[in-house]
């Protein structure tokens, strides 16, 4: 699986704090060019490079006493930061499988949206007003390698998202209307974020014009993929890839990383460890792209914004 991807920490940066963002990129590895870098993100991006050049006894010197990480038997990444002048627990569940995988590129979007409904032990929308009844923060969103959870909770509600984390990581419920609805959800989505969009249109075209046949590049845009997503692609979806082996629990607020671990073990240690591998991503940067594209677009657009 290819880690590197550029937009997962410009898309971070906007959404967490900057020590959650650490985390991810000293954990992961994954951490863009210079050239992708925002002025806010590069002090990050620098600290990770600093941390690549040192040994693993030196990393342990240099790295704050209230960090722990710890990889659990069934494969659950975990990693915990006490941060004791926030006032919320930020909580960040990173599945590593994301638009790349899969048969349909759309299953892991389609996914997305099914793991707000219902599960074994929690009915639809109880995730979402538990959330949201004690002022907290909740979203998800998908990128090409990734697809990410995340809530922003007081300390004292916190270990309930834990619990519920853990039951829609191996009990989510599905039906066939639950389905056919987020499909439509997902398709409009698409058609606001890209038909309706010239910029993020054109970026498409670019992209399947530069990366033809890679998987970054496969069908951008296409609004038929998602009505194309069956019943038994997505449950062989969620079954292969939501595990406790293709996931990073990320954790940062006024906890207690001992504590905090403990918490993690009680609800993910007891979910069964699975090995399946998405399919092998090749690296942009060894993928042959043309010298030279052209770019055509619709007459209905006036111009075209190459940013």
């Amino acid at each position: 699986m290819t880690y590197h991807v550029p937009s997962v920490p410009r898309l971070l940066a906007g959404r967490t704090s900057p020590w959650v963002i650490f985390c991810f990129v000293l954990l992961t590895g994954c951490y863009p060019h210079k050239e992708w870098v925002s002025e806010d993100m590069r002090p990050i991006v620098k600290q990770k490079q600093r941390f690549s050049s040192l040994s693993s006894d030196e990393i342990a010197k240099q790295t704050p006493k209230e960090f722990l990480s710890e990889v659990l038997p069934n494969g659950l990444r975990v990693s915990l930061l006490s941060q004791f002048h926030s006032p919320t627990v930020s909580i960040r569940l990173f599945y590593h499988v994301g638009l790349a995988h899969g048969e349909n590129r759309e299953l892991s979007h389609v996914l997305e949206h099914l793991m707000f409904g219902a599960s074994r032990h929690h009915k639809k929308g109880e995730y979402a007003r538990y959330v949201d009844q004690h002022g907290a923060g909740m979203g998800a969103f998908t990128l090409s390698d990734y697809t990410v959870y995340q809530t922003d909770i007081l300390p004292e509600f916190h270990e309930k998202v834990l619990e519920q984390e853990a039951d829609r990581m191996t009990n989510l419920v599905f039906t066939a209307e639950e389905l056919e609805n987020e499909k439509k959800i997902v398709t409009e989505e698409q058609n606001d974020r890209v038909e309706s969009n010239i910029d993020t249109k054109t970026f498409g075209h670019i992209f399947q014009k530069i990366l033809h046949g890679h998987p970054y590049g496969t069908s951008f845009g296409d609004l038929s993929i998602p009505s194309q997503v069956t019943m038994e692609s997505i449950l062989s979806f969620y079954k292969d890839y939501y595990s406790p082996f293709h996931a990073h629990l990320v954790i940062v607020g006024p906890i207690e990383p001992q504590q905090e671990l403990q918490l993690v073990k009680k609800y993910f240690g007891p979910i069964s460890a699975q090995a399946s591998f998405p399919g092998h991503v090749p690296s942009v940067f060894e993928w042959p792209m043309p010298k030279e594209i052209e770019i055509s677009h619709s007459e209905n657009f006036k111009s075209v914004d190459f940013f």
